[in-house]
């Protein structure tokens, strides 16, 4: 079966989203059952091949924001922002399309 270009791109931000949000959420661990060891590999896999370029091996930014810190956390905990807000900016700007 051919998967669409559109149905790809979204498995990408989908993956990729599930990504950085491991890596963020740094206070929840493998051994508190939050995730597995494996699906941990996966994202970071995933997030090396399709988000440390513009965000920086550490989530510190670069090309892109940071992903961890004051900055990003008090730029999405304002009260007019919520989760779905930053689903859309994943879904809809990463990972930026490549050219050629």
């Amino acid at each position: 079966m051919k998967t669409s270009h559109s149905a790809r791109a979204r498995a990408i931000v989908g993956l990729s989203m599930m990504a950085a949000l491991i890596l963020v959420l740094d206070t929840a661990r493998a051994a508190d059952g939050a995730y597995t060891l494996d699906q941990a590999a996966r994202g970071k896999s995933v997030y090396a091949e399709h988000c440390a370029s513009c965000h920086g091996d550490q989530l510190q930014g670069g090309a892109a924001p940071t992903l961890v810190g004051k900055v990003f956390a008090d730029s999405w905990s304002q009260p007019t922002r919520n989760v779905d807000d930053l689903f859309y900016v994943m879904r809809s700007a990463m990972p930026r399309p490549r050219v050629g």
